[in-house]
């Protein structure tokens, strides 16, 4: 390597320390991976994603015919696409492929780090898709609105989530955690991926029989 590729390399180093430091800081902070979800873990998350706005479109639209046959006045929510919060959406990975295989549904991904959330919408804009990524808290966001709720996060950060999900999740909607389960919740269901760890992903409905164990 000549005297000018060691002057380029020490220039990189010196302008990515800080980035990477910055990384860190909000990494450690928020509880969240660093690394984007893999590929089996996007695929499996994607998929339980796709089951849940299935019942929730069939709940739906029961409801809808109940009010129509009572009162002729259709369930106008039933109509609106289903809005799926990212609590922590990093790189947009995870985001992005859900979209990708779930086209019909409204996605908001909260990131407050800033390598990672410019990232995600400079991505979002070459796929050319409708994700909304938020610079946000996730411990401070309303999930009022939300029928499913995605995260990947550390255990201290599941736990620290736990009470706010459970204050301001509506009834029934869906949690999606891969990896740490939600602390003193007993999951509806736990699928394992593909990947060599088989590392699980648990799925919560709030309100449900099998939500507090």
């Amino acid at each position: 390597m000549g005297f000018y590729g060691i002057v380029v390399l020490c220039v990189v180093i010196v302008l990515a320390t800080p980035a990477l430091l910055v990384l860190v800081y909000y990494s450690w902070r928020n509880g969240i991976s660093p690394m984007p979800a893999s590929a089996p873990i996007r695929r499996t998350i994607s998929e339980q994603v796709g089951a849940a706005a299935e019942r929730i479109t069939q709940s739906q639209q029961e409801q809808s015919d109940t009010i129509t046959q009572l009162s002729h006045q259709p369930n106008q929510r039933s109509h609106l696409p289903l809005q799926v919060i990212e609590a922590g959406s990093g790189w947009g990975t995870l985001a992005l492929h859900i979209m990708q295989n779930n086209p019909n549904i409204r996605i908001t991904g909260i990131e407050n780090s800033p390598l990672p959330l410019c990232c995600s919408r400079v991505l979002s804009r070459w796929k050319r898709t409708n994700i909304q990524f938020q610079q946000g808290d996730i411990y401070l966001y309303p999930y009022e609105q939300a029928d499913i709720v995605v995260c990947y996060l550390f255990p201290g950060a599941m736990r620290k989530l736990r009470p706010i999900l459970e204050q301001r999740s509506r009834p029934h909607t869906y949690v999606i955690s891969a990896c740490f389960a939600v602390p003193e919740w007993e999951p509806e269901q736990v699928v394992l991926c593909s990947d060599w760890y088989h590392t699980p992903v648990y799925v919560y409905r709030c309100g449900h029989r099998s939500y507090l164990a």
